[in-house]
């Protein structure tokens, strides 16, 4: 055998200074025989051979490797081993023992001269291919694993979770879940979008958009940005959309292999931006005084960019230095019409329309020119003036209404007068009118010494114009007429008495009246008599007595009134004689007389006559006797203290002596107010209304006009005087729906009555209206409850007339010691009937003084009592006042205690402060005690039913004791066997108090005192006749009622 030196042969072996070899890492090339030979000087040496033998383990060359597959296509996983035989090889896949049953797989095997090679052959590949297989192999020397990653490559899924996560007007932001790569990596994606068609899922390839971005890229108007928000999720922006547009968009993800599928689409609607365009073709048509109708196209669809809502209408006055331009909203985009009202008269306007969407509004359109219609002057004549310049003339001047309101071209002037009415003289039915062009006029045949109201309106080709203020002005006085009758009654045989009634036409101011008298037959020969009027005016007329004449003489008498212009006509002359034995005459005179309704009336009789006359006095020809509704004087005058229509009519005084009789009628007219002036609505528009009414009947003297009045929710009233004639008012500029509040006044010479209207305006909506009658005493009344809330006066409960049901929450003032009813929800009125089935309660009064106002804590600030229990301070308090000595005596029938504890003391102006006090503790007070103090009340023993009070004060005896109330209370409730100690202690802690709480509630009918005292003295009896154990049974029934009450608590 051929032995080579180990030098040369294997560079890992060592030659050790003993003669030894060290190899280091064995391996098969190892193997072998190796020669070991000694020698020296000294003989022929020593040989050895020694066989070494290598046993090699299972190994790989490489601990692993990668694969890649198209999935579908096969795949050889190749595994070769080194080692000594026999080798053993087993195959995983992802740390699962391969499935050889699969008939996909096929594992072959090849034995090598250094080993052994085991193939894996994958028929055709799929996803769940991919992952780790390794290759295991084993021999009686070792073990090792070989690694194989196999990449099954195939299209990536669709992206996950697409989101839009913000939308513009012409852009939107898209964000999905990286999807699965498909083992390949992702080169980009296609965003595909189009108009929101008739299908979800529907796309129209000419319409849609294909855009495909490398991953990175930034792309241009219409492309996308990708941009990864963060490891899993990425985001692009999607521009050049168009706005207000529905899209529906969908993308998919591309790699090496192939493109994904589109993902589900999303819808996304970008935002709106304002019209680009303004409506067409608009037109403007003049339809009346002041208003113009417009008309116009709608703008073309696509350049609405959005949803039109409506037009912007704007217009503005032509030849005005300040820009006054105003504008209306008109909703709708189909609405394309629109009337403009409120416009100045005979006025040019600059027209113009725009498009709205919500965001914003388009461009205007081209304006065009509208004129309006003539109408009335707007405005009255100015600086209205008046000068007399006789007793039956007077001039009337004025300026024009201001420019800018003259609604037209003004055609001239009508001047208005009409008589003002006075205690004599009444309004006419109808004025006058005068018309004229000038500024200026005259008024002629005047009445003398009158007052005239005057008024002045411009008036145009439309209509008539506003009218001027009321002026009032009155023509110069001059000389009285004669005196309207007269008569001469003998008193004595040496006077004769002279009455006379006022001139139908006085002319001015009466000064002087002259009596005249001469003897008969003797002209020229007269005496006159000056009488001055102020010295003259009584109760009971116009009188001269005439004295010193001879008996038995005719004398002749006549009188006239005097003016600050001179003396008037006198009256026809009447002759008298002086006798002794005068007969019975009347020196008041008939005539009718016209007094407003509730006034007081007297009736003058003066009667003279020689003796003494007799007067007696007829109604509707029958006698008057006593009654409330007449008073004959002690002179025999007829007073009517409260003037009623049932007593109008004619009114006879009759006087009556030995030698004659005479008598006067008076024909007594009652003047009511004017009846109820129906306010009405005539109809409507967005900023106005027209009311309208009928003439009420006027109560027997003229109407002298009306006040209508008018305010928007809490604002001040605003009134404008009418005149008569008038029926008919617009409100203009009013604005769309806000609620007013109208009520129209009727006047005479007696009065006013009013009619309410709460109307509110409101466009294409049902119309709220409230309607009210109110006299002259309740709208004075009214007034103050607005201030002070309402104030209610007490009644009995028993009454069957209709309560008011309010059903808001405030605070009232009612009277003391009275009883009310509380209805129900569903209760309109108090019946005897429906009273079974109401909750009463009754009032007291209390002083508010240093001594109570700590027994009675104020809760809250809003004005309002509430029931609580005592707190252990309170008790405290309350033990020290039962000690503490009463300084000042309380008398029940004063003025200041018998009144109810009242939240509008500030607006009554009472001088004395009042607080109802809260309902106590269960364990000081019983339900069942009276609401009067025991000390004050008179009815301290009927503690048990005090359900009915009257409204008439009554004295109290502050000296009652409360022990007969105590005990006969323990009785009416059934606790005279049991728990008498906790009763009459309970009482006894109560008596100390001065007020005891309220009753509470009744739901049974209320009965009057005597009623009370005889059901107290049956139930006594009844309990006891009863026995035993049937009056326990009633004893706890009663206490379980009064439990019951106990329940209820009143807020007022």
């Amino acid at each position: 055998m051929d032995y080579q030196p180990i030098q040369n042969f294997h560079s890992h072996t060592i030659l050790l200074a003993n003669g030894s070899l060290w190899i280091e890492s064995v391996d098969p090339q190892d193997e072998g025989h190796y020669l070991c030979r000694a020698a020296n000087d000294v003989g022929a040496g020593l040989t050895k051979v020694i066989y070494i033998g290598v046993n090699e383990p299972a190994r790989f060359d490489t601990a692993s490797k990668n694969m890649s597959s198209k999935r579908g296509d096969p795949a050889t996983l190749v595994c070769q081993v080194y080692g000594d035989i026999p080798i053993d090889v087993t195959w995983s896949h992802n740390g699962n023992r391969l499935d050889l049953n699969n008939y996909r797989f096929t594992i072959t095997e090849m034995k090598l001269d250094n080993g052994l090679k085991s193939q894996l052959s994958i028929a055709h590949t799929d996803r769940d291919n991919s992952g780790i297989y390794r290759c295991q192999a084993e021999n009686a020397f070792g073990r090792s694993d070989h690694l194989i990653y196999l990449a099954v490559q195939e299209r990536p899924d669709p992206p996950v979770m697409l989101e839009v996560v913000e939308v513009n007007s012409r852009s939107v932001r898209l964000t999905w879940r990286r999807p699965f790569d498909g083992n390949s990596p992702v080169l980009g994606y296609l965003v595909q979008y189009q108009p929101l068609g008739t299908g979800y899922n529907e796309w129209d390839h000419s319409t849609a958009m294909n855009v495909s971005i490398p991953v990175g890229s930034v792309g241009t108007e219409r492309q996308v940005s990708l941009v990864a928000e963060d490891g899993h999720r990425e985001m692009t922006i999607v521009k050049g959309l168009l706005p207000a547009t529905a899209y529906t968009i969908r993308i998919l993800a591309v790699n090496n292999i192939d493109q994904s599928a589109f993902t589900d689409a999303v819808v996304v609607k970008t935002q709106e931006e304002a019209p680009i365009d303004a409506p067409q073709n608009l037109q403007v048509k003049s339809v009346g005084q002041g208003e113009l109708f417009l008309s116009w196209q709608v703008p073309p669809r696509e350049t609405w960019n959005g949803e039109l809502l409506g037009y912007i209408v704007t217009w503005n006055e032509q030849g005005v230095q300040v820009n006054n331009s105003k504008s209306m909203t008109v909703k709708g985009w189909a609405t394309t019409k629109v009337q403009l009202t409120g416009l100045r008269k005979f006025t040019r306007y600059d027209i113009t329309v725009r498009a709205f969407n919500s965001v914003a509004a388009g461009p205007s359109s081209m304006p065009v020119v509208g004129t309006t219609q003539e109408g009335v002057p707007e405005a009255a004549p100015q600086h209205v003036a008046c000068s007399q310049i006789s007793s039956q003339s007077m001039k009337i001047s004025w300026l024009p209404p201001p420019v800018s309101q003259h609604g037209g071209l003004i055609q001239g002037y009508k001047v208005f007068y009409r008589l003002m009415a006075t205690d004599d003289v009444d309004m006419a039915p109808g004025g006058e009118i005068k018309r004229t062009t000038s500024t200026e006029t005259y008024l002629h045949t005047l009445h003398k010494y009158t007052n005239y109201s005057i008024k002045v309106l411009a008036y145009t080709n439309a209509g008539d114009g506003a009218l001027s203020p009321v002026l009032q002005c009155t023509t110069e006085e001059d000389v009285p007429g004669p005196p309207a009758n007269i008569k001469a009654s003998a008193l004595t045989g040496e006077s004769i008495l002279v009455s006379w009634l006022p001139p139908h036409k006085p002319n001015g101011r009466i000064s002087v009246y002259t009596v005249y008298g001469r003897e008969a037959g003797r002209v020229g020969q007269h005496v006159s008599h000056l009488v001055h009027a102020d010295d003259s005016v009584n109760t009971i007329g116009l009188m001269f007595e005439v004295r010193n004449l001879k008996e038995h003489q005719l004398y002749e008498f006549w009188v006239s009134a005097t003016t600050s212009i001179g003396e008037g006509e006198p009256t026809p002359i009447i002759a008298q004689a002086t006798v002794i034995k005068a007969p019975s005459r009347i020196a008041s005179f008939s005539q009718q007389i016209a007094r407003a309704v509730k006034s007081n009336v007297l009736l003058p009789c003066v009667a003279v006559g020689n003796p003494t006359p007799r007067t007696r006095w007829l109604h509707r020809e029958r006698p008057i006797t006593f009654s409330p509704f007449y008073k004959v004087t002690p002179e025999g005058h007829l007073n009517i203290p409260s003037a009623d229509k049932s007593l109008a009519g004619n009114y006879t005084c009759s006087a009556k002596n030995l030698f004659g009789e005479d008598e006067i009628t008076y024909i007594l007219v009652v003047l009511l107010p004017p009846g109820q002036p129906l306010l009405e609505e005539q109809y409507t528009t967005t900023t106005s209304v027209r009311l309208k009414w009928k003439h009420p009947d006027d109560g027997g003297t003229s109407i002298q006009g009306y006040t209508l009045s008018y305010k928007k929710g809490s604002e001040d009233w605003k009134s404008q005087e009418l005149s008569p004639e008038v029926t008919t008012y617009t409100y203009e500029d009013l604005q769309c729906g806000s609620v007013y509040y109208m009520y129209l006044v009727v006047h005479n010479k007696v009065g006013n009555i009013w009619y309410s209207l709460q109307k509110m305006q409101r466009t294409d909506e049902e119309e709220v209206v409230q309607e009210e009658e109110q006299s002259d005493e309740k709208m004075i009344e009214r007034t103050k409850h607005r201030a002070c809330q309402q104030v209610y006066t007490s009644s009995p409960v028993k009454a069957g007339e209709k309560l008011a049901v309010d059903d808001t929450a405030g605070m009232y003032e009612i009277s003391p010691y009275a009883t009310f009813s509380v209805l129900g929800n569903n209760s309109r009125s108090v019946t005897t009937s429906t009273l079974d089935y109401t909750m009463q309660f009754k009032t007291f009064g209390h002083i508010e003084n240093e001594e109570h106002n700590d027994v009675y804590p104020k809760i809250g600030d809003k004005r309002s009592w509430h029931k609580h229990r005592y707190n252990t301070d309170f008790r405290v308090r309350q033990q020290q006042m039962r000690m503490r000595p009463d300084p000042t005596p309380h008398r029940a029938d004063s003025e200041s205690e018998d009144t109810s504890g009242s939240p509008c003391n500030e607006c009554s102006g009472s001088a004395g402060n009042y607080r109802v006090p809260v309902k106590q503790s269960r364990d000081i007070f019983r339900l069942d005690s009276s609401t009067e103090s025991n000390e004050l009340s008179p009815l301290a023993e009927r503690r048990n039913t005090p359900r009915h009070v009257g409204v008439t004060p009554r004295r109290h005896d502050r000296h009652r004791p409360s022990s007969s109330s105590s005990s006969e209370d323990d009785e009416n409730n059934g606790n005279v066997d049991t728990g008498k100690d906790r009763v009459s202690g309970v009482h006894s802690a109560a008596s100390s108090l001065r007020l005891q709480p309220p009753t509470g509630f009744s739901d049974s009918r209320e009965l009057s005192e005597a009623e009370c005292d005889r059901e107290q003295s049956y139930r006594r009896a009844s309990t006891s006749k009863l026995p035993a154990e049937l009056a326990t049974l009633l004893a706890r029934y009663q206490e379980k009622k009064e439990q019951e009450r106990k329940e209820f608590t009143i807020h007022v």
